[in-house]
């Protein structure tokens, strides 16, 4: 029976690489695809904002927005954003509909497969041009 001796050991460790690494690595994932949700619904909500109360939909000030809530949960990503509104985003009353949607990169994937390894998130957000409120 001594040819037993540190073989758990050996069995620790290698069910702890078989095991561990893989479980990091989802949780890892797990968390990039959820900041970049957040990230998208934030965009998607403070542009809503944005064109709701300037009446004009400054696409780059816009996108620039978008750009920003991706860069505070670390991601790289210049998301896609689209501006639609109902009757004119001057028009108080009128539905101004905001869509940010990105590709987000797995991580530890190296720069040739990104585009393969890559989930697209996507968040919408409504906002209401105020009736009260008059535009120049």
């Amino acid at each position: 029976m001594k040819d037993d001796d540190g073989s758990a050991v050996v069995e620790f460790l290698a069910l702890t690489l078989l095991l561990f690494i893989p479980i990091v690595y989802l949780v890892i994932t797990a968390f990039t695809i959820q900041g970049a949700s957040f990230a998208a619904a934030g965009a998607a909500r403070d542009a809503a904002r944005i064109v709701a109360t300037a009446g004009d939909p400054a696409e780059r000030t816009v996108r620039a927005g978008a750009a920003l809530a991706f860069a505070d949960f670390g991601l790289d990503v210049a998301p896609d954003v689209s501006v639609t509104c109902a009757e004119g985003c001057a028009e108080p009353g009128s539905l101004v509909r905001v869509t940010v949607s990105a590709r987000v990169p797995l991580p530890l994937v190296p720069d040739f497969l990104t585009e393969r390894a890559s989930v697209g998130v996507s968040a919408h957000a409504t906002g209401v041009v105020d009736r009260h409120r008059e535009f120049p």
